[in-house]
């Protein structure tokens, strides 16, 4: 397939996946996941990322990562016992370079914002707790992923 044939197919196949990422992205938004209590929005994704026939792992999180010195988040009573991270994996082939996404799905508290977890799209912008900071970026991430997967794209 040609680069500009390959454009084309995966602009197809985002736009037929939008619908479903949008989706994603109003149900993780749904979900409060303030830092500490991010363990249902984290099994939504997994089980969104697993559709894709990925393999995802769950990866503890240390309590000792507060110990290094380049820590950037020292609160007071912060733990990450019983924490984890999401890794998905979706294989390449020729033992070449591999594709690393990342983000988080925790997110700061919503104080007295009583919408903040009832996603609404007005004029084309979606409002709710993570939107942007980070489920959005979860949510292009898996449609990135869905397109390539059903276009048979092998990295």
């Amino acid at each position: 397939m040609s680069p500009s044939s390959l454009c084309s197919a995966l602009q197809n196949a985002v736009t037929r996946r939008s619908q479903d990422a949008r989706e994603l992205l109003q149900t993780l938004i749904s979900i409060p996941s303030e830092s500490g209590s991010e363990t249902a929005a984290l099994l939504h994704a997994e089980s969104a990322f697993r559709r894709l026939s990925g393999t995802c792992t769950r990866q503890a999180i240390p309590d000792s990562l507060t110990a290094d010195p380049d820590f950037a988040f020292r609160e007071e009573g912060r733990t990450y016992d019983g924490r984890w991270n999401l890794a998905v994996d979706l294989p390449g082939v020729g033992g070449g370079r591999s594709l690393l996404v990342q983000t988080h799905i925790d997110t700061v508290p919503a104080g007295d914002w009583a919408e903040a977890f009832s996603p609404r799209w007005i004029e084309g912008e979606v409002f709710g707790r993570g939107a942007c900071d980070c489920k959005g970026q979860i949510a292009v991430m898996w449609l990135a992923l869905a397109a390539l997967s059903d276009l048979d794209v092998k990295l």
